[in-house]
């Protein structure tokens, strides 16, 4: 192997090495609770959780899904149209936890589909 070929392996390895550490950076960041850890975090804060679709209303500029585990539900509140859905959908979402009417909801500000059972 010459110089000019290990140079380009070498960028080539880097240039890998820096995807696969922004990758998993994502990945790492999106760790999702179980809805029932979510109900213990404080009103007001950031939470991340995973669970299968049961119910979606679409209106004009706001959807509302209600998701569920193996124990829990819960109520997601986007404040857009989502049309990239449907029932039975695995999706994990990032958002605020919030109290309606005495329920806890997550108005979310990130879903995303993990896969359809």
């Amino acid at each position: 192997m010459n110089e000019k070929q290990e140079i380009r392996l070498l960028l080539f390895i880097i240039t890998l090495g820096i995807f696969l550490l922004f990758f998993m950076n994502n990945l790492l960041d999106f760790a999702p609770q179980t809805i029932g850890e979510t109900f213990h975090q404080e009103i007001g804060s950031e939470v991340t959780t995973i669970g299968e679709i049961e119910k979606i209303i679409n209106n004009k500029n706001l959807t509302i899904i209600t998701i569920k585990d193996e124990n829990e539900r819960i109520k997601i509140i986007l404040f857009e149209e989502l049309n990239t859905i449907s029932k039975q959908d695995i999706i994990v979402v990032r958002g605020t936890l919030i109290s309606y009417k005495g329920e806890l909801e997550i108005e979310a500000t990130e879903i995303k589909k993990i896969t359809k059972v």
